[in-house]
């Protein structure tokens, strides 16, 4: 089942939530609370999925990564892993092992490939799919804002992205949105946002 649309799921808030169950081991930054609205940040399950430190964590990354880009003009090439970590946050997934096929599992124990594109041009290109052997069930397409803050997530499954990018193994971010259905957006000074 496709995940429904929430609306600036890390802000600010006093929801508590669990983070979502996944493969044994595997990291839990999950944030059950953002299904509700504006979940909790922090606290008991809310934002930071039981580490509270991690809203903290995500705000210094972009920082260093604001201020190497401006400093030195170049990308620090932290946006894909910030993308990843914002949305296992705000969707209540969890991360899985780097070699598993997938990148995330969704509390209904879905296998999800997320692919991060903006960031102010730093990540861009087209979402590549994989060999066709890799287990997964659906794509979540992350955007970034310039300052590295997470603006909305689409999501397609499997058949309709693999539809998409045809022969190729390929579909352009622009293409992808069409087909997908919009599961997050930030809402204005979102705490899980941004600053």
């Amino acid at each position: 089942m496709a995940l429904g649309l929430i609306k600036g799921g890390g802000g600010k808030g006093g929801g508590k939530g669990r983070g979502a169950g996944g493969p044994k081991g595997g990291p839990k930054t999950g944030d059950g609370a953002g299904r509700k609205g504006r979940g909790g940040k922090g606290g008991e399950g809310g934002g930071g999925g039981g580490k509270p430190g991690l809203p903290g964590a995500l705000k210094q990354a972009r920082m260093a990564a604001i201020a190497f880009r401006k400093a030195s003009g170049r990308p620090l090439g932290v946006a894909e892993g910030l993308g990843m970590v914002e949305a296992a946050r705000v969707l209540g997934l969890t991360l899985a092992e780097p070699d598993a096929g997938h990148d995330a599992v969704d509390a209904a124990g879905r296998r999800l490939k997320l692919r991060v594109r903006g960031a102010g041009g730093e990540v861009k290109g087209p979402l590549r799919l994989g060999p066709d052997k890799a287990e997964w069930d659906a794509m979540v397409l992350v955007m970034l804002d310039p300052r590295y803050r997470a603006k909305a997530m689409f999501e397609a499954d499997r058949a309709a992205a693999k539809a998409a990018a045809g022969d190729k193994g390929r579909v352009p971010p622009a293409e992808f949105r069409k087909i997908a259905k919009k599961v997050w957006e930030a809402e204005a000074h979102d705490e899980g946002a941004g600053e």
